[in-house]
């Protein structure tokens, strides 16, 4: 009886690390800047901070010129019946207005309904450099005779601002624990209570 040796299996086993920006657009990518109504719904998606829009020294409100800028606007449609007619030293403006979806508050505004210039009220709050949540996966891949798997091993997500602020909570509450701790000893807790009563 003679048993010939089974020939090796050989297996190849490479990680390799994905995330979720697109390849082709890798290093052109510009910020962008996202802004919420005061009652946490998106409004308005800018690829330049509010500030740098010019200003309306009329009424203070940012002056967006369509054509010109990357933007995505989440607001009530501009109607004839939302036109309000606005007086002013010099004259009447006429405006038809666009509100926020959720509260009804006043967001925008245009001298016409289609026209390419859109004045924005301040009534929205800066969510900052918004960057798409990165996505990063850990795949295993094995080549065994030609045929190839992948499993993915573990995903990461970047939730850095949400880590961070995790920490800072937890660092404080451990901070109030050692004062407790260090006032029952010293019995200063125990002298107050006594006061109280």
């Amino acid at each position: 009886m003679n048993k010939e040796p089974r020939p090796r299996v050989r297996k190849r086993v490479t990680h390799i690390v994905t995330d979720n920006k697109d390849r082709h657009n890798y290093g052109s990518e510009k910020p962008l800047f996202i802004y919420c109504c005061i009652c946490g719904q998106m409004s308005l998606i800018l690829d330049c901070p509010l500030e740098k829009l010019p200003e309306r020294p009329r009424d203070l409100s940012r002056v967006l010129d369509v054509s010109k800028r990357a933007h995505k606007i989440n607001a009530t449609d501009a109607s004839p019946s939302s036109c309000v007619y606005v007086r002013w030293k010099d004259g009447i403006e006429r405006q038809f207005r666009r509100y926020c979806k959720s509260c009804g508050l006043l967001l925008f505004y245009r001298h016409s309904i289609k026209g390419h210039i859109v004045s924005l009220f301040l009534a929205l709050q800066a969510e900052g450099v918004q960057a798409p949540k990165m996505r990063r996966s850990v795949q295993q891949q094995e080549t065994t005779q030609g045929v190839d798997t992948a499993v993915t091993v573990s995903t990461i997500e970047d939730e850095e601002e949400e880590a961070e602020a995790k920490e800072i909570a937890d660092s404080y509450a451990a901070n109030a624990r050692v004062i407790e701790a260090q006032m029952i000893r010293r019995g200063i807790i125990k002298r107050r209570i006594v006061d109280e009563v």
